[in-house]
């Protein structure tokens, strides 16, 4: 138990010593790692499946969105 407490707390200082806000250096690693992550979705994004295509809508789907929506009680009172 003390190992790992240990292990996160020099991970965490590890860590707080490359993403230093207060220096140059520091807030270069984080404008790269931003842009690392943004580069990343953009990746995702343009490299998945294409979705397949919808299923037409049918008379009988019409049917039902045109009784939802003319036949709804009114709320007067």
């Amino acid at each position: 138990m003390a190992e790992e407490k240990n292990a996160n707390e020099s991970f965490s200082k590890y860590l707080g010593k490359i993403f230093d806000g207060r220096t140059a250096k520091g807030r270069a690693h984080v404008a790269m790692a931003t842009y690392a992550v943004l580069g990343g979705i953009i990746f995702y994004f343009m490299t998945r499946p294409p979705r397949p295509p919808k299923q037409p809508v049918t008379e009988e789907d019409m049917e039902c969105v045109d009784f939802s929506t003319y036949n709804l009680p009114s709320s007067k009172v």
